[in-house]
């Protein structure tokens, strides 16, 4: 669906499965976006980036606010620090021939 451009479809897919019994609570439906989202990322090495982002942002659309999952955000995260310095130090590595120590 997503990577024969038709992305379009995916917020269609999602109403379906959110009427399913198995996706009544909001809990459910969060874990539901959660392997959605997990699934168009695993489709980016195959189809590029816009098209599992563009269903995403549909989909975003039609979901309810209280099934919204915002587990993947990184608020006050330090590590995230700590990656951006590693990766400036790796990358100064590189570009200077392993001179920076």
């Amino acid at each position: 669906m997503v990577g024969g451009g038709q992305y379009s479809f995916a917020p269609l897919l999602y109403k379906e499965l959110i009427k399913r019994p198995e996706h009544q609570t909001c809990e459910q439906r969060q874990a539901l976006m959660r392997r959605i989202r997990e699934t168009m990322v695993k489709l980016v090495p195959i189809v590029g980036v816009c098209k599992p982002l563009d269903a995403i942002f549909c989909i975003d659309e039609v979901t309810a606010p209280e099934d919204r999952d915002y587990s993947f955000s990184r608020y006050e995260n330090t590590t995230t620090v700590v990656a951006v310095v590693a990766g400036v130090f790796s990358s100064s590595n590189l570009c200077l021939g392993s001179k920076v120590s």
